[in-house]
């Protein structure tokens, strides 16, 4: 099994802890970075193997990198979703995570890392813009939980979402409008809440879950900050993305089908290749 759907493309980059050697079976489909221990901090990696992970077999793959005596410290993919992914997404496909079409700034001393309490004033330093710059954006990921325009908010209601909002309070330059109420924005925590688990760009649904995947909140897996993300399951997708269009969408699947096979062989391959100790660190 190559890859579990022909309209995803993957990337995988492996970094490992001396210079990589000559693998000739793989030049076709990757990319050999010498010099990457260079900007490496941890003085842990020499070298980077990235490849083209749709144009192989895993067990393949990692045979090869077995065989050269490759040993892996860590790891990181790159997933494209093609549009036409969406035409006719795979059974085990369940859902969306909403991806925001703004930005919006906090303040100096806002933490970064963690989520905002929505029973504390919550504080902007700027007002909202969109992405590309120009439209009113709907959706914003600031402070660990979603922040949604008030005509998001009214499609999300009109669909039976509930869940917590709370006002945001603008603070910026505009020294007459400070603490002052933001409007046509608030934050949306909504009911109930799940924790994701795979990878930032291949998230997967732990099972069971009350009557499926319905519009809630998420906690994306291997962030480097706590945030709630928007889901909504299939069925939903259209009615939520037709009248907010410059939203974008990654899937969320199932813990059993294809997409969690192949991401278990893809970590189970990397567990093999970190025991190779052939390898030096000298560079």
């Amino acid at each position: 099994m190559e890859k579990p759907h022909p309209h995803i493309e993957v990337t995988g980059a492996f970094q490992t802890r001396a210079l990589l050697p000559s693998i000739p079976e793989l030049e076709p489909i990757a990319y050999f970075d010498q010099e990457h221990g260079k900007y490496d901090e941890t003085g842990e990696v020499a070298a980077e193997l990235r490849v083209k992970l749709h144009e192989i077999d895993l067990t393949r793959l990692f045979g090869l990198l077995r065989e050269h005596s490759v040993s892996v410290v860590r790891h990181w993919l790159q997933v494209d979703y093609k549009n036409r992914f969406w035409m006719k997404p795979p059974e085990d496909c369940i859902g969306a995570v909403l991806r925001p079409d703004g930005y919006v700034g906090l303040p100096p001393d806002a933490p970064r890392l963690r989520i905002l309490s929505m029973s504390e004033p919550f504080y902007i330093q700027g007002r909202p813009e969109g992405e590309p710059r120009g439209h009113r954006p709907d959706l914003m990921s600031a402070g660990g939980i979603p922040i949604v325009s008030d005509c998001l908010l009214s499609t999300l209601r009109g669909l039976g979402v509930g869940g917590q909002t709370q006002e945001i309070i603008y603070r910026g330059a505009n020294k007459a409008a400070s603490n002052t109420i933001q409007p046509g924005f608030q934050r949306l925590l909504i009911d109930p809440q799940f924790s994701l688990t795979g990878d930032a760009r291949v998230r997967f649904l732990p099972e069971p879950t009350p009557d499926g995947l319905g519009i809630c909140c998420v906690l994306n897996p291997n962030s480097s900050r706590e945030q709630y993300e928007i889901a909504v399951p299939t069925s939903k997708r259209s009615a939520v993305l037709t009248p907010h269009m410059n939203l974008g969408i990654e899937p969320i699947f199932r813990s059993t089908g294809l997409m969690n096979e192949w991401f278990e062989r893809l970590n189970l391959g990397v567990k093999q290749c970190r025991t190779n100790n052939g390898q030096n660190k000298s560079r």
